[in-house]
């Protein structure tokens, strides 16, 4: 079985470099989950998202990023 992708890894400041580096960017905007009870602030994931690059229009990374509950 190949290895799940990743959407989105949580980096380090030290890691944040190597992960730009692959073309990450981090992600600037408020992070949230949907759980079975709604929607979940997840603040202490904020400023350190670095989603994977989408061969689509990149979205803003100052918007808001909304994780399905899993």
């Amino acid at each position: 079985m190949p290895p799940r992708a990743r959407p989105a890894l949580s980096a380090s400041e030290d890691g944040a470099g190597l992960h730009g580096a692959r073309g990450r960017r981090r992600w600037t905007g408020r992070v949230h989950a949907l759980s079975p009870d709604g929607f979940v602030s997840l603040a202490d994931e904020e400023g350190g998202l670095c989603p994977r690059p989408s061969a689509a229009a990149p979205p803003d990374p100052g918007h808001e990023l909304l994780f399905d509950w899993q």
